[in-house]
C-alpha cells in the first residue's frame, strides 16, 4: 500500500515510518521543516525516503496534494506538550489538522485513515479505561482538550461507518525521541534530582513507541471498517515509576510522595507564573491534573487483535534514557550503570 504520513518527523511518527516501510509498504510524508528528517529517521537507519512533500497539515491544499494517489493515510501529526505557551499552536495543529486530514481522506475513499489519539482524550472516566471508553467531557488542559475534541470528531465519522482507526497511546516512552518530548523530561527531571516530589495519587500509563508502530503498521488492512485500540499496558503510580527508573540505572534517588490537595494548591499559580517565565517549569497544573486521573487501561484489545507483544518495562526505561545520553539530552553521569 502507498500510505501518506503526517507528522512523520515527530517521535511516534518517525517509528511509525520505519514499521511501515519494514511491512513492505510505499511511504509519503508531509514535513514541515526538511532539517527534521535527518534528526529523525537517521538514528533509525531509515533512508528511504524518496517521496516527501513540504507543506502543512492545516492547509486544505497540501493535505489534498498529500493524500491524492494514496491508498492509507497515517496521521501522527500532534503537539504534545504540557505548556501552557503553547495553547494556540496546539488547538490550530491538533484539531484544525485531525479535521482536515479525515475529511479529505474520506472523500478521496482512503483505506484505512488511522489516527493517532490518546488515552489523553479519555480521562477522566470510569476504571479502567478501554478502547470504547466514552471521551472525556471536561478533558484536563489544552492538550487533554484537543485530543477530546478530535477524537470525538474521529468517532463521528466511525458511527457513520468511515474505515477510521483510533490509535490512542497513554504516554510514549522508548529510544530516539528527536524532539525530547515529555516523557523524556520527566526521566530527565528525575535522573538530574529535581523531581524529588510528587502527589501521592499520582500514576502514569505507559506504552513504548515501538509498540504503538507496530499497532499501527498492524492495522493497514483495508475492508476492516473502524477499529479503536486503547495502549497502555503498563499502569504505575509515579512512586513505582521512581523506582523502576533507580532500578535501570543503579541509582538511588529519593523522593516523596505528597498529599495531592497540597501539591494541587503549590502548583496552582504555576500557569500564571510559566506564562512569564522563559524557562520550562517541571510541574504545571495539567500535567498534576492528568497524572491524578490516570487509571488502568484496557490494551488487549491490540494484543488479541494484531498480535502485539508489549516491549518489557525495564527494556523501555532503559532504552529511552540510553537514547538520551547518546542524543546528548542527558549527561551520562545521570544515566547510572546505563551509561556503560
Amino acid at each position: 500500500m502507498k500510505v501518506a504520513v503526517t507528522g512523520g518527523t515527530g517521535f511516534v511518527g518517525s517509528h511509525t515510518v520505519e514499521a511501515l516501510l519494514n511491512a513492505g509498504h510505499e511511504v509519503r510524508l508531509l514535513v514541515r521543516d526538511v532539517a527534521r528528517i535527518p534528526t529523525a529517521f537517521e538514528p533509525l537507519g531509515v533512508d528511504e525516503l524518496d517521496d516527501v512533500l513540504i507543506g502543512d497539515v492545516t492547509s486544505p491544499v497540501d493535505v489534498e496534494t498529500l493524500l491524492e494517489g494514496c491508498d492509507a493515510v497515517v496521521h501522527a501529526a500532534s503537539i504534545y506538550s504540557l505548556d501552557i505557551r503553547d495553547a494556540a499552536a496546539i488547538r490550530e495543529t491538533n484539531v484544525t489538522g485531525t479535521k482536515l486530514v479525515i475529511e479529505t481522506a474520506r472523500r478521496l475513499e482512503l483505506d484505512p485513515i488511522v489516527h493517532v489519539s490518546s488515552i489523553a482524550a479519555l480521562i477522566p472516566a470510569d476504571r479502567p479505561l478501554g478502547p470504547d471508553s466514552p471521551v472525556a467531557t471536561r478533558a484536563a488542559g489544552v492538550y487533554g482538550q484537543s485530543k477530546a475534541e478530535t477524537e470525538a470528531l474521529a468517532r463521528r465519522h466511525q458511527d457513520e461507518g468511515a474505515p477510521v482507526v483510533t490509535v490512542m497511546p497513554g504516554t510514549v516512552w522508548g529510544p530516539h525521541d528527536p524532539h525530547f518530548g515529555e516523557s523524556c523530561r520527566i526521566a530527565s527531571d528525575f535522573l538530574r534530582g529535581q523531581l524529588r516530589t510528587y502527589p501521592r495519587g499520582a500514576s502514569v500509563g505507559l506504552v513504548d513507541v515501538r509498540d504503538v508502530a507496530a499497532v499501527i503498521a498492524a492495522s493497514m488492512q483495508p475492508g476492516m471498517g473502524p477499529r479503536r485500540y486503547a495502549l497502555a499496558p503498563y499502569h504505575l503510580e509515579l512512586a513505582n515509576l521512581a523506582a523502576a527508573l533507580n532500578r535501570v540505572t543503579g541509582r538511588r534517588i529519593r523522593s516523596v510522595g505528597l498529599p495531592d490537595g497540597l501539591v494541587r494548591g503549590a502548583v496552582a499559580p504555576a500557569n500564571l507564573l510559566q506564562r512569564l517565565l522563559p524557562v520550562r517549569l517541571p510541574f504545571n497544573t495539567e500535567s498534576i491534573n492528568a497524572a491524578l486521573g490516570w487509571t488502568p487501561v484496557n490494551s488487549s484489545r491490540a494484543a488479541e487483535e494484531l498480535g502485539i507483544e508489549w516491549h518489557n518495562l525495564d527494556r523501555t526505561l532503559a532504552d529511552t534514557i540510553t537514547s538520551m545520553v547518546e542524543h546528548e539530552q542527558l549527561a551520562a553521569k545521570h544515566a547510572g550503570t546505563l551509561a556503560a
